[in-house]
């Protein structure tokens, strides 16, 4: 995994944009998610607007690969079906008795 840097692009904050399926990139929630990308993390930077210090304020996003975990809420691509939900402490809302997460896979 590389890590992201942060690099605001205009009033939009889009880091960047990720070109295969292991590529990642940062964006700042409230920024639109690109087509075809889903939403794999949250966390936090001071480079995005956003809440209190300790609230969650940005957005990891890839290209799926053909089996994906994504967080609740995370765009769904065309041609994928989700398989199943389950919990992950990397996506927002994580209590270890309620599901946040997703599944997905390119059937």
């Amino acid at each position: 995994m590389r890590p992201a840097v942060l690099l605001p692009l205009l009033s939009s904050l889009i880091i960047a944009i990720a070109t295969d399926t292991q590529a990642q990139t940062v964006v700042c929630q409230g920024s639109p998610i690109p087509e075809g990308f889903v939403i794999i993390a949250a966390g936090r930077s001071t480079t995005c607007p956003g809440g209190p210090p300790e609230a969650l304020n940005t957005y990891t996003i890839k290209k799926p690969g053909v089996v994906e975990i994504v967080c609740l809420g995370s765009p769904i691509p065309a041609g994928y079906v989700i398989e199943r939900t389950g919990s992950s402490s990397r996506c927002p809302g994580w209590r270890p008795d309620a599901e946040n997460t997703q599944t997905i896979r390119k059937p």
